[in-house]
């Protein structure tokens, strides 16, 4: 925390009373992110979710060492993520009623497997591995995503009725 004081040129007891732990001042940065990331997305299907991806990779990039800094802390215990949630419920808004026809527990891995795919995490490590491009990376999330998300077969949607 003194360190974090230096850097924002304020006194030690000024940064306790805006953030009393390291584990609020890390939520509020992840939280800061977070909404960095998604600013102006709002996906409600599957091609809004890939367009939505390709946008998180770049936006990633743009901001990758607060990124890396942000993910770097494992230790859920101590270190929260504190957007799982919100994500999850990105996730399901774009993807819920095209996963309806899939069992319950069937829905909640692809919805798990569609948040890692969409994660600034993989699209650092495609970077960091694979040496891809935000674009090159959205392109390998969108073929994985696309074959993980089944859309509903509109020729057995229940005929409306008389």
């Amino acid at each position: 925390m003194a360190a974090v004081a230096a850097r924002a040129s304020v006194s030690e007891p000024t940064v306790y009373r805006h953030f009393p732990t390291k584990r609020d001042l890390f939520a509020a940065l992840a939280t800061r992110q977070y909404r960095a990331m998604v600013e102006g997305l709002d996906p409600d299907n599957r091609d809004t979710f890939l367009e939505a991806v390709a946008t998180v990779f770049r936006r990633t990039l743009d901001k990758e060492q607060a990124i890396r800094w942000t993910l770097a802390a494992p230790d859920r215990e101590r270190v929260p993520r504190p957007n799982v949630h919100a994500r999850k419920a990105m996730l399901h808004t774009a993807a819920g009623h095209d996963l309806t026809e899939l069992p319950p527990g069937e829905q909640e891995h692809v919805i798990r497997l569609l948040l890692l795919l969409s994660s600034p995490m993989a699209m650092l490590y495609w970077n960091d591995y694979l040496g891809l491009t935000a674009d090159e990376a959205a392109r390998s999330a969108a073929w994985a995503i696309t074959r993980l998300w089944p859309r509903p077969d509109p020729t057995t949607a229940a005929a409306p009725s008389p």
